[in-house]
């Protein structure tokens, strides 16, 4: 579906460092799509990014006439956040994807524990909306760091009553205790978004359960932290008499901050499509063991950042790839042991200057600086099979790629074997398994989506060097 023109008809102080807008069709007569709480737009802003919203408005969510978000202010923001609060006012003109919703509640989940944390609370007040709008029962525990920093605090005391827990960190006298509302009810689902350090207490205390009862989202794509500069803290489970202590590091994701390196030649058809050329001098013989290169600092980008391309090229090459996160030392593994050493994965763009060298890439083609957009890290037990997961490309929405994780030369495991064969990977380095043959192309002004299966999606738009 093509992006929808809007424009922005209120723009709010919802809280602190945090604004509301409401956006309607910029045309007359435009009808916005429905959507179902726990969705969320894409809404490309001025300066070239696009960032993911939550929709708040559930309650007109089968018919609506304007879109509702919150956008709180990001002291470490790469121009999303500021350009909300800073540049777009009333009667911008904006572009949105339609609603899009990986974070849906289930019809069937009739008792229902809603927990939020700071500006997570952003889907979880569409959901509680629609929740009061059905009669089913539920419970919403909204956290953070001071009541003036709780966006929707006074809708949702409204909406809930009694059913809303409120913690602010700066007048409470303990921490939130997530291990007694995660026991006090036998829930029939758990729907919680907030910062990373939360997710993953709430993942392990709930380890246990069976699958799909917990149903979390995240906001942030992957960042590096200082693991001397991260704070932790501890929480402290009770079943049963057993006293479980877990530390989590506060950080938004597993450590994603060592070296990235790219594979070649790993994809069956890419190798085949090469046909003698690697028979000829100095090679003369297909690759017998894994080619890798680097993607340096300078190419790491998230979801939603502008992607530049360079004065010198009128395209750059969109290479889809799944990313292996390493999660602790490897060296000489086996097939049997190799994934116990994977944390998760990444949906990865190995952006490229189209070339004709494959053997000994040139960092002029491969490492310019934004050229590695990277999604959110998903664990590796969220991933039943890495080989096997759909791969989409899509340019403006309309796709230009379809291809598989399979298909490979070396397979994940083989892979990392044949890798640390040679050489040792460190926790938070990122091994791709490599590009797919016929990588389409890009250029200034598209909007390229990248989707892997089961592990995310990775959105980016193209601008000219010129317009930066």
């Amino acid at each position: 579906m093509p992006d929808i023109a809007v424009q922005v008809i209120s723009k709010r102080a919802l809280a602190r460092d945090v604004v509301a807008l409401r956006l309607a069709p910029y045309h007359a007569g435009d009808q916005l799509p429905a959507f179902d709480a726990g969705a969320h737009i894409e809404l490309r802003l001025p300066n070239g990014l696009t960032r993911a919203y939550s929709l708040t408005n559930a309650g007109q969510a089968s018919a609506p006439t304007h879109y509702d978000i919150a956008v709180s202010a990001d002291a470490n923001s790469r121009g999303g956040s500021v350009t909300v609060h800073d540049k777009v006012h009333v009667g911008s003109r904006l572009s949105i994807a339609a609603p899009r919703n990986h974070f849906a509640l289930d019809h069937g989940h009739q008792r229902v524990l809603l927990i939020a944390g700071g500006i997570g609370v952003t889907p979880i007040y569409a959901m509680a909306q629609a929740l009061a709008q059905q009669g089913r029962d539920y419970q919403v525990v909204f956290a953070a760091r001071s009541a003036s920093r709780m966006a929707y605090l006074e809708e949702l005391r409204g909406l809930c009553g009694s059913r809303l827990h409120v913690h602010a960190d700066d007048v409470a006298t303990s921490p939130v205790d997530l291990a007694a509302w995660l026991q006090a009810e036998p829930w029939d689902g758990v729907y919680a978004c907030g910062p990373a350090a939360m997710l993953d207490a709430i993942a392990t205390l709930t380890a246990s359960w069976p699958s799909g009862k917990l149903r979390t989202e995240r906001f942030s794509a992957p960042t590096q932290t200082d693991a001397a500069t991260a704070q932790a803290f501890e929480l402290e489970l009770r079943t049963s008499g057993l006293s479980k202590k877990l530390t989590m590091s506060n950080n938004f994701q597993p450590p994603i901050g060592g070296t990235i390196y790219g594979t070649l030649l790993n994809h069956r058809e890419a190798l085949a499509a090469l046909g003698d050329q690697v028979n000829v001098a100095p090679y003369k013989a297909p690759p017998k063991a894994p080619i890798l290169y680097i993607k340096p600092r300078n190419t790491w980008a998230q979801s939603g950042d502008a992607v530049v391309v360079p004065s010198d090229t009128l395209e750059l090459q969109m290479g889809a790839t799944l990313g292996l996160v390493i999660g602790s030392t490897a060296c000489k593994l086996t097939a049997a042991n190799a994934l116990n050493h994977v944390a998760g994965f990444v949906v990865m763009n190995d952006i490229s200057v189209p070339r004709d060298s494959f053997y000994r890439p040139s960092m002029r083609f491969k490492c310019r600086d934004g050229s590695c957009p990277m999604g959110a890290y998903v664990p590796r037990d969220a991933v039943a099979n890495p080989d096997a997961l759909a791969v989409t490309v899509a340019i403006d929405g309309v796709a230009v790629q379809h291809t598989d994780t399979g298909g490979r030369v070396r397979s994940v495991a083989q892979l990392l074997v044949d890798v640390t064969e040679f050489m040792t990977l460190h926790p938070g380095d990122i091994l791709s398994i490599g590009v797919a043959a016929h990588a389409p192309l890009a250029r200034a002004g598209q909007h390229v989506t990248i989707t892997i299966e089961g592990v995310g999606q990775l959105d980016n738009v193209l601008v000219a060097e010129e317009s930066v």
